[in-house]
């Protein structure tokens, strides 16, 4: 009896409850959409971060570095000559270091080779298949195997870059030997291969397209000299005859990484080995932990001051409810004083307005939630296509809790006047002036 006549006495007069409801929603669905996307990201942060205690790769942005070689979602700063890498590899204040060579991908799916650490390092397990053994062989993640319907045994192609449309290697097939259980870290995103896969493939790559490069200038210079252009096709195939025979006789280039990713056996080696690769190589060294707390130190202050926008809207919404409470009283005075004269006490009043402020809070709580999910739904499908992430989740986390305490504070707060007045309604005063 008591609910019907709240939900009565807010359907009086809807616009004003249908306001309260709209502030109220708005501002707990943009502080849910908020606490959810920056706790997913700190998760998959940490998810992906492990026991990486430092990243060694071409000088540039040291955030640049971590992001391509820890999370792979950034482009390389760029390559390392591999007899630089060995040098720090065997120094005796590194425990592991995790090689990395990349720059190709499938489907934007990153391909980077390594070796068997790095599945060890986050903890992989295999759903089917075993571990890569040998070149162009390649075990891909969980989202890879999903969205490309691969299976062990089957083969797929690389492409240079990573976007859909660059250059692809199809004189090379990479041969599925292994699928990755969901894991939660970048490996569902990826596909690893052996290094020395990325070292066959970019020589291959490298070699040809200079020697094609070289081919075309020579050829034009001898047409330029003769004047014959007619003669263009015999010169081009006899200059690329003999390019193919100094190719032959060259020595294959020095192998290069495009990072390393070290785990030291003590602190001292995160206080001086930073500083010498900075100081004495022509590579860079990045803390990741550094990085990528300044990462989110500049993500904290777009977002708290979110909150703060969002948070002043249910303290609007506050004040709309106060409002609609407070002028409902004024007009039910009559209505109330009769109701106490028939027997209902000071507090079955003063609880019904309370109830009326709870129960607009709680309507614009679940409605805000609502609607921070469908925003988390809309941004899981762009953060899938673009940055093979998640950041849908379902239920509710300890945050949003303490935002429904918050939300019901205000519901009640708003409600404590109107409610005061209901208690100290003078009944003959307001039956005698209606």
């Amino acid at each position: 009896m008591i609910c019907k006549i709240i939900v009565r006495n807010l359907l009086y007069k809807p616009a004003g409850t249908l306001l309260s409801i709209v502030l109220l929603t708005f501002g707990v669905g943009i502080i849910s959409l908020l606490l959810n996307l920056y706790q997913q990201a700190e998760d998959k942060f940490n998810n992906d971060l492990k026991d990486i205690d430092l990243v060694v790769g071409a000088k540039g942005s040291p955030l640049q570095l971590v992001l391509s070689a820890v999370y792979h979602v950034d482009a390389p700063t760029g390559n390392i000559l591999r007899t630089d890498a060995e040098k720090i590899i065997h120094d005796p204040l590194i425990e592991q270091a995790i090689p990395l060579a990349y720059g190709d991908s499938y489907k934007t799916y990153p391909i980077v080779g390594t070796d068997t650490d790095y599945l060890k390092l986050y903890g992989a397990v295999f759903k089917e298949g075993h571990n890569f053994t040998k070149v162009l062989e390649a075990v891909i993640g969980s989202q890879v195997a999903t969205s490309s319907g691969l299976k062990p045994g089957e083969t797929f192609l690389g492409t240079h870059g990573m976007g859909a449309k660059g250059h692809v290697h199809k004189e090379f097939q990479y041969k599925v030997v292994g699928i990755l259980q969901p894991s939660n870290t970048v490996l569902d995103n990826m596909v690893i291969t052996d290094i020395e896969t990325v070292w066959k493939i970019h020589h291959h790559h490298h070699s040809a397209s200079e020697a094609k490069e070289e081919i075309d200038k020579e050829a034009k210079e001898e047409i330029d000299k003769e004047g014959k252009e007619d003669t263009a096709k015999e010169q081009k195939e006899d200059i690329a005859k003999e390019k193919e025979g100094r190719l032959a006789d060259t020595t294959k280039p020095e192998d290069e990484l495009t990072a390393l990713l070290l785990k030291f056996r003590s602190p001292m080696g995160l206080l001086t080995i930073p500083r010498i690769i900075n100081e004495t190589t022509n590579m860079q060294a990045a803390s990741p932990v550094l990085e990528i707390n300044r990462l989110f130190d500049l993500l904290g202050i777009g977002i708290t001051t979110m909150e703060w926008i969002a948070l002043a809207i249910m303290l609007l919404s506050g004040l709309s409810v106060f409002i609609s409470l407070y002028s409902r009283l004024q007009e039910r005075k009559y209505e109330l004083a009769l109701a106490r004269s028939m027997g209902s006490s000071r507090f079955r009043l003063f609880g019904m307005i309370v109830s009326e402020g709870l129960f607009l809070s709680l309507a614009g709580f679940l409605a805000g939630i609502m609607m921070s999910r469908i925003g988390l739904l809309i941004l899981d499908k762009y953060a899938a296509g673009n940055y093979h992430m998640k950041v849908y989740r379902a239920g509710f986390s300890k945050e949003e809790g303490g935002l429904f305490l918050v939300t019901l504070g205000i519901g009640l707060l708003a409600s404590l006047i109107p409610a005061a007045k209901a208690f100290h309604l003078n009944i003959s005063t307001t039956l005698a002036n209606d």
